[in-house]
């Protein structure tokens, strides 16, 4: 019997463990291919990405360190990345911004349509922009018209009541299949 419940408490554990892990996503967008063109498509750690502009997007949008919006979007899907399913998101975009404070804009969607939106709030340097979205947040849209992209971060946000719930629900079958727990 003390093995069964020292085997429920080590399935805790790992539930536990599993769903606190936050593994962040990291898009660089260093070396993105020079030869992109409007609407071609690339990906970077499981994310697909495409750019488009209204000026059109050529190899002059293209950095060894990232990508520069003038004027374009970049559309960055992430929804077949598999740690990044049924969880809550926190995003956080590296930006540089060279036009004007509100210029750069960044939304989050989900499959239904708008979630969040954030856009920068200066224009002296790097800047951080953040989002949060519910399961199923899925896609990026990043538009600016004189902006540089550096890095993108995506991270699940855990749900531990659920590793608990399950946790302690099967420490309550250990018992009642001990016989010492009330059924």
């Amino acid at each position: 019997m003390k093995q069964l419940t020292n085997s429920v408490l080590i399935l805790m554990f790992l539930c536990l463990s599993a769903t606190m892990a936050n593994a962040t996503v990291v898009i660089t967008l260093d070396n993105v291919p020079d030869n992109i063109g409007q609407g071609q498509s690339w990906s970077e750690a499981g994310a697909n990405m495409n750019m488009s502009g209204s000026f059109g997007v050529d190899n002059d949008n293209t950095d060894p360190d990232g990508v520069w919006l003038y004027p374009a979007m970049l559309t960055v899907n992430f929804g077949d990345i598999d740690s990044l399913s049924d969880m809550p998101v926190n995003i956080e975009i590296d930006v540089y911004d060279y036009t004007g404070i509100g210029a750069l804009t960044a939304v989050l969607y989900d499959d239904e349509g708008f979630l969040a939106k954030t856009s920068n709030t200066t224009t002296s340097g790097l800047e951080t922009l953040y989002l949060s979205g519910p399961a199923g947040a899925n896609q990026i849209l990043i538009n600016g018209y004189e902006s540089f992209i550096d890095e993108i971060r995506i991270t699940p946000v855990p749900v531990p009541g659920a590793a608990l719930l399950l946790g302690f629900g099967l420490l309550g079958l250990a018992g009642i299949k001990r016989g010492t727990g009330r059924g």
